[in-house]
């Protein structure tokens, strides 16, 4: 699929990615809004193309598209203590469709060229470690056998990643961006 008919889909879904219904219409009216919404998508959709392609051609992003309202979400514990709190990112509609689109690209390219192991569950679609696990355990459970098991936090491993081995890293599997000028 080339990149104005993928844009041009992200146009036509709601925020779910779902095209089965249009919130906040009637259900008779639905038909005829779902007809405008893809008439809008066909419409915007090139535009919207150019200005992702260009965006990446270029390496650069929208200034405003870098903006963000930042609102904090309580976790649990005190709430006067600010570490009981996570922030949430609010960002541009364009943003996120375009990284979408990216993102997909990229986990495409991946599962073509066979880069992430069968092991690697994490962030992928139709893959849950949980599931794994229970079988194991399962399995444990009815040989009557014994399972010792470690358990590790990675919650806080990857708050801080260094970007040019990270650049690195995945220019070594054939994702590279655009060449940049001297």
């Amino acid at each position: 699929m080339i990149f104005w008919q993928i844009a041009e889909r992200k146009c036509r879904t709601d925020r779910t990615g779902c095209n089965s219904s249009v919130p906040d219409i009637p259900q008779s009216r639905q038909s005829s809004a779902s007809v405008e919404g893809s008439q809008s998508a066909e419409q915007i959709a090139p535009a919207v193309t150019l200005l992702f392609q260009t965006s990446l051609n270029q390496g650069k992003v929208p200034l405003l598209w870098k903006a963000a309202y930042i609102a904090q979400i309580f976790k649990k514990g005190s709430r006067s203590s600010a570490e009981n709190y996570r922030p949430i990112s609010l960002t541009s509609i364009l943003s996120k469709m375009c990284e979408h689109i990216v993102h997909c690209a990229i986990s495409n390219h991946f599962d073509t060229h066979n880069v992430l192991s069968d092991a690697q569950h994490g962030f992928r679609k139709r893959r849950s470690q949980l599931i794994l696990t229970v079988d194991d355990l399962a399995k444990v459970f009815d040989d009557k056998s014994q399972m010792d098991t470690i358990l590790l936090d990675f919650s806080k491993a990857f708050d801080k990643v260094p970007h040019k081995r990270l650049l690195l890293k995945v220019a070594s599997h054939g994702i590279t961006g655009p060449e940049k000028s001297r």
